[in-house]
Parts: structure tokens; sequence; C-alpha cells
């Protein structure tokens, strides 16, 4: 599916994601940064997740991308 054809606050992987693009973390990690949902639109998204054209996921976490992928942690 086109970009164009999807409404506002129905999110694709690519759109979630930066290419090399990291985050320090307190702790000292560093993670693949993860953009802030968007979050206007819901009523939208929700109809397209009923009618099954979208899925709905709990949105990430700094880490979850690399412990997902079995990637080893990286430190500063």
């Amino acid at each position: 599916m086109s970009d164009k054809n999807r409404p506002w606050g129905v999110h694709t992987i690519a759109s979630m994601y930066g290419a090399g693009v990291s985050a320090g973390l307190p702790d000292g990690r560093w993670v693949t940064a993860v953009v802030e949902p968007y979050t206007a639109n819901r009523l939208v998204a929700a109809w397209w997740v009923l009618t099954g054209r979208a899925f709905a996921i709990v949105w990430p976490k700094p880490g979850d991308l690399e412990a997902a992928l079995g990637f080893p942690e990286r430190k500063k």
C-alpha cells in the first residue's frame, strides 16, 4: 500500500525507525531511536484495525528493536 493511501495515525515500520539514528540512555546503552507516535486520527486508525487493513501494536520502547532482533547491547 502506498503512503498516500494510508491515513495519519496508521504507521509503518519505516515511519517508526530511521536508519543509523541512535539515542543514548541514562544507563550508558545506545539504542535505535524511535519516533514519538502520531496520536491524532485514532478513530480512523482503529477503524483500519477493525476492518483488517492494519494491525495494532504496542509502541516500542528504547531497546525493543535490538532485543527483538538479537542485536548486542552497545555501550558508550
